[in-house]
């Protein structure tokens, strides 16, 4: 008997496309527990704490396979700025806004730029190339 296990990823763009009442702000098991801390911990990494990340990528790109000694400091500050904002009330309560009105707008219109950009929430490569005005 096969099994039909589908990854987070997968369950939680299946729920992101889902049809439903645009004016309902409940959310569901997959958006409280897989949705909405995804795009809590990308918003830290892009948008709270992005110069310490653009300092980590950077130091990881010169150094490379030397990076764990080279770049100890900056993933210092990295996790530094982590820590400080990882229990921030008001960034946790913008991703949920934030997600409740791009899956009302999605729900009333089906438009795909607004499911990408509910995607990019989640993905973090692409959160940051995401216009976000």
């Amino acid at each position: 008997m096969p099994f039909n296990i589908k990854s987070k990823i997968h369950q939680m763009i299946e729920t992101m496309a889902r049809e439903g009442d645009p004016d309902d702000n409940n959310l569901n098991d997959i958006e409280v527990n897989l949705i909405l801390p995804r795009a809590y911990q990308t918003r830290l990494d892009y948008v709270v704490c992005k110069a310490e990340t653009e300092a980590l990528e950077n130091c990881r790109r010169q150094y490379g396979v030397f990076m764990s000694f080279m770049c100890v400091e900056d993933l210092f500050h990295k996790n530094t700025c982590l820590l400080r904002n990882r229990n921030n009330e008001d960034v946790k309560d913008d991703c949920s806004e934030e997600y409740i009105a791009l899956r009302s707008h999605y729900r009333l219109t089906k438009d795909p730029k607004t499911l990408r950009r509910m995607k990019a929430m989640i993905l973090p490569k692409t959160y940051a190339t995401v216009n976000l005005d």
